[in-house]
């Protein structure tokens, strides 16, 4: 398999269990709050991440390429985001 099947197929896993990847190193944004309210990442692949609810580390993950979720963090860093979180 290349390198760019392995990734496709990485892709296509979103909405899995989070157990599917039992050698993943998940870490918690630097951000997270003492109530569990946070995300957690992890490498997959050189340019594949997954992203899962701390609240539910055996829950489903979504997985991104590398670059998409560095343009994310990119915009909620600029606060491009910050509409979404009014009332």
């Amino acid at each position: 398999m290349t390198i760019e099947e392995h990734t496709d197929y990485l892709l296509g896993l979103s909405g899995v269990s989070a157990l599917e990847f039992p050698d993943a190193q998940w870490q918690k944004a630097t951000f997270s709050n003492s109530q569990g309210n946070c995300v957690e990442f992890a490498r997959l692949a050189p340019d594949v991440v997954a992203m899962r609810d701390s609240k539910n580390p055996t829950g489903p993950v979504l997985v991104f390429e590398r670059d998409v979720i560095a343009g994310f963090v990119r915009q909620v860093r600029g606060g491009l985001l910050d509409e979404f979180l009014e009332a």
